[in-house]
C-alpha cells in the first residue's frame, strides 16, 4: 500500500531521535561510559530519543528529522531536497499529524538496533545505530531507492493521495 511505503520513507527508517540540535535529557548522562555531550548508549535512551525523533516528524520538522539520520543515510539525499519531498508528501497525507508510538527497541547484535513503532494502523520497524555519540536512524534500501527517484516520480509513487 502506498501509505505503508510512504510511512517507511518517513524513516527513513529511516529513518530519524532527539535532534542533534537538542540536548538529550531523556536519561541520566552521569555514567562513566558516556562522553560529555554524548547520549547514553542504552536501550532506554534509544527508546526516549526515538520518541522525540518521531515527534519531530509529526510536527513537520523534517529538517531536524533528517539531521538524525546516520551519515550513510544523509549521503543519499540533501537536507533541502529531503525536506522538500516530505513537505510535498505530507501536504497530501490524511495522517500527517498522527503520532508515532514507540513499541520497543532491540539490539540486533550487529551494530544496529531496531525501533518498533505504531503509526496509525501500521507497525513499522526502523533501524538505528549509535554513531558519533548519538543515536541515528538508518534508511532502508527500499527508502534509499525511492529517494533517488526523480521528484515527480517520487511524489506520484511514494506519497499518499
Amino acid at each position: 500500500m502506498r501509505r505503508t511505503a510512504w510511512a517507511l520513507c518517513a524513516v527513513a527508517i529511516v529513518l530519524g531521535a532527539c535532534s542533534s540540535k537538542t540536548a538529550s535529557t531523556a536519561t541520566s548522562t552521569a555514567t562513566s561510559s558516556v562522553a560529555p555531550g554524548a547520549e547514553p548508549k542504552t536501550a532506554q535512551e534509544l527508546r526516549a530519543i526515538a520518541q522525540l525523533h518521531f515527534n519531530l516528524f509529526t510536527a513537520g520538522d523534517f529538517g531536524s528529522f533528517w539531521d538524525d539520520f546516520d551519515s550513510s543515510s544523509q549521503a543519499v539525499i540533501s537536507r533541502p531536497e529531503y525536506v522538500h519531498r516530505l513537505q510535498s508528501c505530507m501536504s497530501r497525507d490524511p495522517n500527517r499529524s498522527k503520532p508515532f508510538t514507540i513499541v520497543g527497541v532491540a539490539d540486533n547484535h550487529n551494530g544496529t538496533w531496531s525501533v518498533v513503532t505504531n503509526y496509525t494502523k501500521y507497525q513499522i520497524t526502523f533501524p538505528a545505530r549509535y554513531e558519533g555519540g548519538r543515536w541515528r536512524f538508518i534508511l532502508s534500501e527500499q527508502v534509499r531507492t525511492s529517494l533517488k527517484m526523480p521528484f515527480d516520480q517520487y511524489i506520484a509513487t511514494q506519497c499518499a493521495h
